[in-house]
């Protein structure tokens, strides 16, 4: 179990060194920039859970890859809407 970027990086680097593959779970939008970074992982879990409403900047699967966005950090934003749209009282 891996908590934060750091965390997840050391243990890829780890596995890296052992020869064994990596696929990091959980919120593909900022797994992808592990996956990036690591030359042993090979697979990122994608599920589209978004309403296309809500962010903008998701990256998007497209024939098996994904590109990963050259914005500021992760790269998603709140699109204008979405704070007065889903705000709960």
């Amino acid at each position: 179990r891996a908590n934060g970027y750091t965390e997840t990086m050391r243990i890829g680097q780890l596995a890296a060194a052992h020869q064994v593959a990596l696929s990091p779970h959980v919120v593909h939008e900022l797994s992808l920039h592990v996956a990036a970074a690591l030359p042993n992982a090979f697979l990122v879990e994608w599920i589209d859970w978004v309403p296309a409403d809500l962010f903008e900047g998701m990256p998007k699967c497209e024939a098996g890859a994904f590109r990963i966005s050259d914005r500021p950090g992760h790269g998603i934003a709140l699109t204008a809407d979405a704070e007065k749209k889903y705000k709960m009282a």
